[in-house]
């Protein structure tokens, strides 16, 4: 039975700079862009081809200097890593919107936490085929809930995994679905960093550099229509947003 990630040599200093690079797009309000990933590891295992959170190390530098952070996690696998590590942090919320029924088998909608973390977590699985209507309607919903946070800055767990190519999931989003999300999380007006996550095609930095042009308010021809979803995959956003609208109510 092979390993799900092989390591060389290099690996190790590779980990370490991965994490590095996140602190610094911290700092300087960038793109991470990086590999290995990091937002399944939590404090106590690797996994899922991630060995240090890096997008947790970013946000504890932050939370250092006595900052609140808000984390998006759009890749299109739940961050059961990076939700791990803050569950319980009231200076953090984090988010995830993710496909769900698959790997890890996390990220229900019913759990937004207990006790001291209750409202500091928020998930929204998606079916397959979910397109960008969903997807950009999600990330709104979400980001009305940080305005409510009120986060010094906004970190955004950005896995490209959702695209429609790619090799591991059945989402659809597009190019220029990127490009509005990246508009979306940056119309909340705070500072906006982003470490790769995921992303399983020859397109990533294509994917990228139209996320980057979202946040960057930069118009970028992508070529690609806004992708819409069958009527299901909006029947059960829809089911699990008011769901999540009369739980997270203030």
């Amino acid at each position: 039975m092979l390993a799900e990630a092989q390591l060389s040599p290099g690996s190790f200093e590779a980990i370490l700079t991965s994490a590095r690079l996140a602190v610094m797009a911290a700092k300087s309000q960038s793109f991470a862009v990086t590999r290995p990933p990091g937002h399944h590891a939590s404090r106590e295992r690797a996994d899922g081809f991630c060995f240090i959170n890096n997008i947790a190390v970013a946000t504890h530098h932050l939370l250092e200097q006595g900052s609140r952070v808000g984390i998006i996690d759009i890749d299109g696998h739940h961050g059961n890593g990076t939700q791990s590590i803050f569950k319980h942090e009231p200076r953090a919320l984090f988010a995830s919107i993710h496909q769900g029924k698959t790997y890890p088998h996390s990220g229900l909608v019913n759990d937004i936490g207990t006790g001291p973390s209750f409202k500091k977590v928020i998930n929204i699985p998606l079916l397959e085929g979910s397109g960008d209507d969903v997807f950009l309607e999600a990330i709104a919903f979400v980001i009305e809930q940080l305005r409510r946070f009120d986060p010094d800055y906004v970190a955004v767990s950005a896995g490209f995994d959702g695209y429609a190519i790619d090799s591991l999931l059945k989402l659809r989003y597009s190019k220029q679905g990127y490009r509005e999300a990246g508009r979306i999380i940056a119309s909340i007006g705070k500072p906006v960093f982003a470490v790769l996550e995921g992303g399983y095609h020859s397109d990533i930095y294509s994917c990228v550099e139209t996320f980057v042009a979202g946040v960057s308010g930069e118009r970028i021809n992508t070529g690609e229509d806004l992708s819409i979803s069958p009527t299901p995959c909006k029947e059960k956003l829809n089911e699990n947003l008011q769901y999540l609208a009369s739980r997270l109510r203030p």
